[in-house]
C-alpha cells in the first residue's frame, strides 16, 4: 500500500478525472441525447484514455446512470436549502426559482432530466429527478394546506402532478422553437394562472400585493 503522503493526491486526482468525465457525458447527452452520444465524443471532450474511463465507469449506461442519480440527490438538497418564503406557497415559488436557475446554468441539470426523458433507451428502472421534483412540489402544497392556505377542494397530490407535467412541458415547448415566449416567461405564465385555481383568495391578495413580479428572474449567468 502507497503511504498516506501518495494517496491523497492519488485520490485527489481520481476525483477530478471523474469529475471531468461527468460534465463532459453531461455536455454530450444534453446536446445529443443518450443514443446519439458516443464514448468517443465523450473522450475528445475530457482528453482522459479509455482506460481511465473504465477505471471510473464501466460503460456509457454506468455514466448516465451515475449523472442521474447524482442530479436526484442535488434536487432532494434543493428543498432542504433555506428560502426568505414565509410560507409554503411563497417557498415553493423561490424554489421554482432556484430549479429554473440551475437548470438554464447547468449541463448536467439538463442532461439529467433529458436521461429521464430517455429512461426506456437507457434503462427501465431508473431513478430520475422529475419525480424528485414532484415530490418537492408535494411537500409544500401539503403544508400549505395544513397551513389554510390551499382552496378547499384542492388536493395536493394531483396539483403537485399538474405543477411538475407544466414545467415540464414548459421545458420541452421552448427547446428548439425561435418564437417561443423564453422558458422562464413560461413558468411564470403557468404560476399566475395556476395560482388562483391552488390558493385562498388572502393568500393571493397578499402575493399579488409583493415584489414577485418585480423579482430579479432566474439566468444562466
Amino acid at each position: 500500500m502507497p503511504p498516506e503522503s501518495l494517496r491523497e493526491p492519488r485520490q485527489h486526482r481520481a476525483r477530478v478525472t471523474r469529475e471531468a468525465i461527468m460534465r463532459a457525458a453531461a455536455a454530450e447527452f444534453d446536446d445529443r441525447g443518450y443514443a446519439a452520444a458516443s464514448l468517443g465524443a465523450i473522450l475528445d471532450r475530457t482528453g482522459v484514455t479509455k482506460g481511465a474511463f473504465y477505471f471510473h465507469f464501466s460503460s456509457k449506461r454506468d455514466l448516465a446512470l451515475a449523472i442521474v442519480r447524482e442530479q436526484a440527490v442535488r434536487w432532494r438538497r434543493l428543498a432542504e436549502e433555506p428560502t426568505t418564503g414565509q410560507d409554503p406557497l411563497t417557498r415553493l415559488l423561490e424554489l421554482s426559482d432556484v430549479a429554473l436557475s440551475l437548470f438554464l446554468g447547468s449541463a448536467e441539470v439538463r442532461a439529467a432530466l433529458r436521461l429521464s426523458y430517455e429512461r426506456s433507451v437507457v434503462d427501465a428502472g431508473l431513478a430520475v429527478p422529475v419525480p424528485v421534483w414532484e415530490g418537492i412540489v408535494g411537500e409544500q402544497l401539503r403544508a400549505a394546506q395544513q397551513q389554510g392556505l390551499l382552496r378547499a377542494e384542492v388536493d395536493p397530490a394531483p396539483a403537485a402532478r399538474v405543477v411538475n407535467d407544466a414545467m415540464v412541458g414548459a421545458r420541452t415547448t421552448t427547446e428548439g422553437v425561435s418564437d417561443s415566449p423564453g422558458l422562464v416567461a413560461r413558468v411564470d405564465e403557468m404560476w399566475r394562472l395556476l395560482l388562483p385555481a391552488l390558493a385562498v383568495p388572502a393568500w393571493l391578495q397578499r402575493w399579488r400585493a409583493g415584489a414577485w413580479e418585480d423579482r430579479a428572474r432566474p439566468t444562466s449567468g
